[in-house]
């Protein structure tokens, strides 16, 4: 059964906000319905091979089942709520959506 994937990578303005928003992520955003799995976490120092994108603090990945969850989960109360309470924290954001077989 095929998932789809909601990759986010978040590069934070000042290293105090980097927890803080690794742990509001992982509260909220597993409470939205069409939310199978949520995985979020500070970016891993020590992978530093030169492939390596080290250009973000905070990844996050949203497991859900199809296009459609995803559309309600970016629609749903609880996901604006997490957006409004931290884009003030961000200096940059990548989004990478995929269906993964």
């Amino acid at each position: 059964m095929p998932m789809y994937v909601h990759a986010v990578y978040f590069k934070c303005k000042s290293e105090d906000d980097v927890e803080t928003l690794a742990k509001n992520a992982r509260e909220m955003l597993g409470q939205i319905p069409t939310v199978q799995k949520v995985h979020c976490g500070r970016r891993d120092p020590g992978a530093s091979r030169d492939v390596n994108d080290t250009g973000f603090h905070v990844g996050l990945l949203v497991l859900l089942a199809d296009r459609a969850a995803c559309d309600a989960y970016l629609e749903h109360p609880i996901h604006l709520e997490f957006v409004k309470q931290h884009r003030e924290t961000w200096s940059n954001v990548r989004v990478f959506d995929f269906i993964a077989p």
